[in-house]
């Protein structure tokens, strides 16, 4: 009781603290007397961190006489230029550009007005950089291919201006621009001071650090294409990051330094995903065009992320102002897509939305079929696919998925938005496996359906305060059940089933402050419900293997507040803590957090990064060792037989970059405890139970990349060991079943024209597996008789290394009129020297009908050759 009261009065004590110093906040001041306009903006831009894109001919005779203060600054400045002939456009917080007012444009003579803009270094396409004419205020952006094109007044006296966040802004007459015989337009880094690296380009266009360096964010409309991959794929992309593999292959199971998939907070406005990729985890179920940023750490996140201790993938829809409606349409023959953006009439927000829907019911693609065999594996009992099966044995298949996301947002006032964002995926799956030889039929029925919604009120009370409340709600529902069928009716059938219902709600109230010194402070409280039910059924075990069918909810106090310094400061701190009450515990669980920063030089950069992390809900790691059907992962809520998992871990590195060349190299170690897990297989289950245990990792990434004219490539390198230890088991430590020891990974990007290239190779040390190597046969009194095996050890074995050559080729359409639609054509291949790698191998004992009993084992591998094609257009 103490200690409850403790927490409730450290989180009224800290907003109580926060709302007193932000009452204190500082307003917009303005006291000029027949000031010129020139020195007015100087001091605007030393007091209020405002930079200006103006042409001084339009400044130079006007003065301003004002005494005027406010806490928003488009009043403010709305109030300063209304003495003027310009009007101000604000790009962002920072970044203004005036403009003269708009005269009778309509009514001059147009001309086209097109160019490429590049970057002056590496000469590589710039996209949606801003080129306008300063005068009349007309422009348009650049598209992927770095070109523009808008008609404009033939106004020889006006300026044609290009700006790009990070580059140096361009301005040239429109006299001199029209005399050019190529317009080619070169940009060049904009200097953001002596002391502070700003890496813009990490792997690819669309692809940057963010977070002080902490985090990499990835902007899919702007990458460029990547591997083996002619699609802006997320969960692909994320593979191309040192420390982030998949060694099955599926895109949901990724592994972020030494992880499992399930300790991943991956996250979509906000809703946390428990569904990330249809047809078991190959299929990827968010649509990247309708996706503008993702924000992912590899480890070192802040206080304002919790609930996972691995990793953070947080992908937003940004609710910018429509100045144009559109529409996207495309197909990859796996998928047929659609995505939008609407803007509703007068101030009626804006509306963006997504819809996919599968094919495979009309089409089976050369990928689909490729999906299919590597899913089929573990339904099939011996060293074959479902394209090259044996006499005897037949397959069918029934599959379809459809997912959806829309995020609607409106500006009530000036101060105040609400946004609504809603998600949808659901996937229906049925096969038949009817095996001759064995005299049995195998059932498989699965649906799953994952849905979410989350809503948000964010007031602006001053341009350095303002508060945010969210509330949110995410259902994950997980049906399968499988049947043997044995024709011989005296040898009764086999069944399991597994059911997984999760329910999670969420209310937070954060309020973020600006301190004089350019630092942030973040506070925020957070209550969670968790309401989660799961049963695991398998009568060849002959128990309930697992169950809380009753269902359990709990709810989680969370108290959070975060401190940073600028970002662009030489040497830096963010400081966190998260504190947690959990009911089903009752006890309080401290999360502190901790970034480092100090800049050498230009060029070269130290981090360091620590922190304590709990997750209450996870999912149980499961040890095969008899096949049970198709591997299903089922997630279980923290209670008195599955701990609340903890982790401590810290990482620190360099980053230099000079001359088109960035390294990146980055230690880290981490160890985890609570880890649940459930042995099927390998030990006797008499009764329910989860065997507990810890896992330990130390690791090193290396990232070197270097960029020339057209041409992009880099080089990464993962080291990594991943120990678990189960006191429980007869082995007690053990390799983690995905330890990849080794990870190498090389890629080039190439663009001529409107035709873009790009090649990649990888090759990963073999995963860990067991060696069944004897087994009794053991009859209980009065029972009947069990098959007991005997392993030699757990995961003491390995699998040949994999490796694999990707490639694809992207073509460009309609760069002469890009303001009214926009596509592309493209074609990938995977793995294209068809090699054979092993992810997986289980051992069973054959005990097929009149046949002695054997030790056999099946490999599964991941999909071969597989050509992929996409299209697609975009109306404006």
């Amino acid at each position: 009781m103490k200690s409850y009261l403790a927490f409730w009065g450290l989180v009224l004590g800290l907003f109580l603290g926060a709302s007193t110093c932000f009452g204190q906040s500082a307003t917009y001041q303005a006291s000029f007397q027949k000031s010129p306009l020139i020195e007015v903006i100087k001091v605007l831009e030393k007091d209020y961190d405002l930079l200006f894109s103006y042409e001084e001919e339009q400044i130079r005779s006007t003065t301003i006489s004002l005494e005027y203060g406010t806490n928003e600054l488009d009043q403010f400045l709305d109030k300063i230029f209304q003495q003027t002939s310009l009007d101000f456009e604000r790009v962002n917080d920072r970044f203004v550009v005036l403009v003269p007012r708009e005269q009778g444009v309509e009514n001059a003579i147009l001309r086209s007005f097109c160019g490429l803009v590049r970057d002056s270094l590496t000469l590589a396409p710039l996209p949606y950089a801003n080129a306008y004419l300063l005068k009349n205020a007309v422009g348009a952006t650049t598209q992927q291919d770095g070109r523009f094109c808008f008609n404009g007044p033939n106004d020889i006296t006006d300026t044609l201006v290009v700006s790009y966040v990070g580059y140096r802004e361009f301005r040239l007459s429109v006299n001199d621009f029209l005399a050019l015989s190529m317009a080619e337009i070169q940009l060049s880094y904009f200097d953001f001071g002596e002391d502070f690296v700003v890496v813009t380009d990490y792997l690819s266009d669309g692809v940057h650090l963010d977070d002080a360096g902490f985090a990499t964010a990835l902007n899919p409309r702007r990458m460029r294409t990547l591997p083996g991959k002619v699609e802006p794929d997320i969960l692909e992309a994320l593979q191309n990051l040192p420390g982030i593999s998949s060694p099955d292959g599926a895109l949901a199971n990724l592994h972020i330094r030494g992880s499992t998939p399930d300790q991943n907070l991956i996250l979509w406005e906000d809703i946390p995903i428990y569904h990330s990729a249809h047809y078991f985890g190959t299929i990827s179920a968010f649509n990247p065009y309708a996706i503008d940023e993702v924000k992912v750490y590899r480890g070192g996140f802040g206080a304002e992320y919790g609930g996972r201790i691995a990793g953070v993938v947080d992908m937003r829809v940004q609710p910018f102002k429509a100045k144009e409606n559109r529409i996207g349409l495309g197909t990859n023959l796996l998928t047929s897509f659609l995505d939008g953006q609407l803007k509703m009439p007068g101030n009626g927000g804006v509306l963006r939305v997504s819809l996919r829907r599968s094919m495979t019911e009309i089409l089976s693609s050369p990928y689909y079929r490729q999906l299919s065999f590597r899913n089929h594996q573990s339904l099939l009992a011996g060293n074959f696919s479902a394209n090259d099966l044996p006499d005897g044995i037949s397959v069918t298949e029934d599959f379809n998925f459809v997912d959806t996301q829309l995020k609607y947002a409106v500006d009530l006032s000036k101060r105040d938005q609400i946004t609504f964002s809603y998600l949808w995926a659901r996937n229906n799956y049925n096969n038949i496996v009817s095996d001759d030889r064995r005299g049995q039929d195998n059932y498989n029925d699965l649906y799953v359906e994952n849905q979410g919604w989350s809503t948000s009120w964010q007031r602006r009370w001053t341009p350095f305060w303002s508060t945010q409340l969210t509330a949110l709600g995410t259902h994950h529902d997980y049906n399968y059940q499988f049947t043997v069928d044995k024709r011989n009716p005296s040898l009764g059938d086999d069944f399991g089933r597994r059911d997984n219902d999760i329910q999670e709600h969420h209310l937070k109230l954060s309020t973020n402050y600006q301190l004089p010194s350019k630092a942030n402070m973040l506070v925020g409280y957070q209550i969670t419900n968790y309401d989660l039910g799961y049963e695991i059924v398998e009568k060849e075990q002959e128990v309930n293997l697992a169950n809380q069918t009753g269902g359990s909810a709990s709810l989680l106090h969370t108290l959070f507040a975060t401190y940073q310094t600028n970002a662009q400061q030489k040497t830096g701190v963010h400081l966190g803590f998260r504190v947690n009450r959990y009911a089903n515990t009752g006890s309080l669980y401290w999360e502190p957090r901790l970034q480092l920063w100090h800049q050498f030089n230009p060029s070269l950069r130290w981090q360091v990064a620590a922190g304590k992390y709990y997750q209450f809900v996870s999912q149980l790691n499961e040890f095969k060792g008899a096949n049970i059907g198709i591997s299903s992962p089922i997630w279980v809520l923290a209670d008195e037989r599955a701990p609340v998992i903890n982790a401590v871990h810290w990482q620190t590195g360099l980053l230099y970059e000079k001359e088109a060349w960035l390294i990146d190299a980055q230690l880290y170690a981490k160890e985890s405890k609570g880890l649940s897990a459930l042995a099927i297989g390998f030990l006797p289950r008499p009764s329910q139970g989860f065997d507990l245990g810890t896992s330990s990792v130390r690791g090193f990434d290396l990232l070197v990349k270097k960029r020339w004219a057209g041409f992009s490539t880099w080089l990464s390198y993962s080291l990594s060991n991943v120990t678990y230890k189960f006191p429980t088991f007869f082995d007690p430590v053990f390799a983690a079943p995905f330890d990849q020891l080794h990870r190498l990974f090389w890629a080039g990007t190439y663009r001529r024209g409107r035709w873009e290239y790009s090649l990649s190779w990888q090759i990963n040390s073999g995963v860990p597996y067991s060696l069944l190597e004897d087994f009794e046969i053991i009859t209980p009194q009065g029972g009947q008789e069990v098959i007991r095996p005997i392993y030699e050890a757990f995961n003491a074995q390995r699998l040949s290394a994999q490796h694999q050559l990707n490639a694809a080729i992207v073509y460009t359409l309609n760069v002469k009129t890009p303001d009214k639609w926009v596509g592309m054509v493209g074609l990938s291949f995977l793995n294209i020297y068809n090699q054979t790698n092993t992810y997986e191998r289980e051992y069973f004992i054959n005990n097929r009908p009149n046949m002695p009993l054997g030790i056999l084992f099946e490999d599964s591998i991941q999909i071969g050759f597989t050509p992929s094609f996409v299209v697609r257009v975009e109306w404006k």
